[in-house]
């Protein structure tokens, strides 16, 4: 799938990260913090959006690097997911401390470049938030049904 970058934010900047160097500086209680969930092999659809001129652009994971660590600040599915078939992934870094520089020098490859179009994984989308709202909306249904034959039921106490 090609991609552009698209930053959550105008100070943000694209890296190529190599995730193995990446793995050995984050921190390991931030990556665990959020609950666990399982990651299937499928991106988001919230994840994507389409620029101008129909080009697709990627939202990438963004983290931030504070005394040689990196410490996600949204994206760890993202980034999980792209690590199981990319070695260098599209990431944000959002900001770091002085004491951060040889950290990024380690795990980020180069800058992406604006209008630099890349490679993602073909693997199938899927839009969450259109799945809650069927998921909302049949069991709504389900429950005006049942309401509607429960009303049209006779009550065991009516007599002829």
């Amino acid at each position: 799938m090609n991609c552009k970058i698209d930053l959550t934010n105008d100070s943000d900047t694209p890296y190529w990260v190599n995730w193995s160097a990446f793995m050995r500086h984050v921190d390991v209680d931030d990556l665990a913090c959020r609950e666990s969930q399982e990651v299937t092999d499928c991106y988001l659809s919230s994840w994507f959006r389409l620029g101008q001129n129909g080009q697709r652009l990627f939202n990438p994971p963004a983290f931030y690097l504070k005394n040689g660590r990196a410490l996600f600040i949204n994206g760890r599915h993202r980034a999980i997911l792209l690590s199981r078939h990319l070695d260098v992934l599209p990431m944000a870094l959002t900001q770091m401390d002085a004491t951060s520089q040889p950290a990024l020098h380690q795990i980020a490859e180069r800058r992406i470049d604006p209008d630099e179009v890349f490679v993602l994984p073909d693997l199938p989308e899927k839009d969450v938030y259109l799945e809650e709202n069927a998921k909302l909306d049949i069991e709504y249904h389900l429950e005006e049904l049942k309401k509607n034959i429960q009303s049209q039921r006779p009550s065991l106490y009516e007599r002829d």
